[in-house]
């Protein structure tokens, strides 16, 4: 019977969380609504989207992001560190869900599944330097193709205008 009133302190969580796109976000204890210290979470596999993975949890070492390379990962929970990081892969942007479960070493919820929703950023474009050359007095004629052939956006964004300017 004991087991059956401590199963009832621990509480089901529907997890929603929004984080923007190239960006690792912390995950707390909080968005797990873990309500003491002898609370677990456990992990149970990275985040996907459509069955593929999308990103990795991890944890910060060295001030450098560590995946996870081992599944199920139990985390305690500690009221000063988060429980673990999320980092989607980059450029990729959607909704990804995880699968995880909650346990205060008596009593383990059943599978949940958690919700990531990842936003996209415009993402700087890029452009390869372009070296055009002429001999002197001879007009250099050049097209928007030859600036488009250097040209590349990760979000397929398009060239709204090119400005010409002296070399700098």
């Amino acid at each position: 019977m004991a087991s059956n009133s401590l199963m009832a302190t621990l509480t089901l969580t529907s997890i929603d969380i929004t984080i923007t796109e190239d960006r690792q976000t912390e995950l707390s204890g909080g968005i797990f609504e873990l309500s003491s210290n002898n609370e677990t979470v456990i992990f149970l596999g990275h985040p996907t989207s459509d069955g593929s993975p999308i990103g990795a949890f991890g944890e910060i070492q060295q001030g450098e992001f560590t995946a996870f390379t081992s599944f199920p990962k139990t985390i305690q929970r500690s009221d000063s560190e988060p429980m673990a990081y999320f980092k989607p892969n980059e450029h990729w942007n959607g909704v990804s869900t995880f699968q995880w479960k909650k346990t205060d070493n008596i009593n383990t919820t059943q599978e949940m599944t958690g919700t990531i929703n990842v936003t996209s950023i415009n993402d700087i474009a890029t452009i390869e330097e372009l070296s055009l050359s002429t001999n002197e007095n001879v007009t250099l004629n050049f097209t928007t193709q030859s600036f488009l052939e250097k040209y590349t956006d990760i979000d397929n964004n398009t060239i709204d205008g090119i400005i010409i300017g002296p070399p700098r």
